[in-house]
């Protein structure tokens, strides 16, 4: 329990890092870099740890690397870190409470994982529960239609990305596939996909139309940057994610996601204490709500035998 606690605090501090980086780069290309980074890391690690009948990619998963990389770590995080821009920090981790349920709908359709009545009753009430902190629209977040923001519904699909993006992980790793292995390609599948996207889309704004193009670097301030990217690829990237290969190992998808439900409380103390952030009562009736719901959702999870589930 205490490990699930300590990776929600980290998952928690890399909304705040995120939000320092857009001060001092764009988007994709803060996603691109990072992506690189924490992909050669991973990578470096799997060529200097890995025995010599490391399993080699048979052709069949080619397409689920692909899927990992485009989905999980280039989508699910370029939604993100745009929505990023307009959420506060809390609200963005609070949105990432749809992931056990988003997994539950992708478990059952995937591997079969029953569904029961308590189950469903559970799913009801946190749905609910997201209501009062979708109608909080500050003004500085873009309405799309009703009370619903872009930027809620670039989190709402960031979300879809990043469990389905878990799924896809999961069976690989049920054909053996070492997560240090799994996280190396996705990332730099992810990250050379958005540097690609940000040279297309954002270097105009820094000056494309000099001599050598392609050498400019989308970075106001190098030193800043630096410091918090790699903070960032540590705590959200090398740390996080081995704790999530780790635990997808032993419980399920929906599980797995589950350990992030406090990540939302650490965010908006982080935001409060870093950003300045403030945080309505809509945040704390949503999260009392959804605890409802997911607690009533874990403990029929519980009694089916699902929390020690073999990969």
């Amino acid at each position: 329990m205490y490990l699930l606690i300590f990776l929600s605090a980290l998952s928690a501090s890399t909304f705040i890092l995120s939000k320092n980086l857009l001060a001092y780069a764009p988007p994709i290309f803060i996603i691109g870099i990072r992506m690189l980074g924490a992909g050669l890391i991973f990578f470096l690690y799997y060529i200097l740890t890995a025995t010599q009948d490391r399993k080699k990619v048979e052709y069949q998963d080619v397409f689920l690397f692909i899927q990992t990389g485009l989905i999980s770590f280039y989508f699910s995080f370029i939604f993100e870190i745009w929505s990023l821009q307009y959420l506060t920090s809390a609200k963005t981790a609070f949105l990432y409470n749809l992931s056990p349920f988003v997994a539950c709908v992708f478990s059952y359709i995937f591997f079969n994982e029953k569904m029961t009545l308590k189950k469903f009753i559970g799913l009801l009430i946190g749905f609910v529960g997201f209501i009062p902190i979708l109608i909080s629209n500050p003004s500085q977040e873009p309405i799309s239609f009703g009370f619903i923001s872009w930027a809620e519904l670039g989190m709402i699909c960031a979300v879809l990305c990043y469990t389905y993006g878990w799924i896809v992980m999961r069976r690989l790793i049920k054909k053996k596939y070492t997560a240090p292995f799994i996280n190396a390609v996705g990332m730099l599948i992810g990250g050379i996909s958005a540097i690609i996207t940000s040279y297309l889309t954002e270097f105009s704004q820094f000056g494309t139309n000099v001599a050598n193009p392609i050498l400019i670097i989308p970075i106001t301030n190098f030193m800043s940057f630096s410091i918090f990217m790699g903070l960032l690829i540590l705590i959200g990237n090398i740390l996080s994610y081995s704790l999530y290969g780790y635990f997808l190992r032993k419980y399920t998808a929906t599980f797995v996601t589950f350990a992030d439900f406090t990540g939302p409380l650490f965010a908006a103390v982080f935001g409060w204490i870093f950003l300045k952030e403030m945080v309505t009562w809509h945040f704390f009736v949503s999260t009392v709500i959804v605890f409802i719901g997911v607690y009533i959702f874990y403990l029929e999870e519980l009694r089916q035998g699902y929390f020690e589930k073999d990969a």
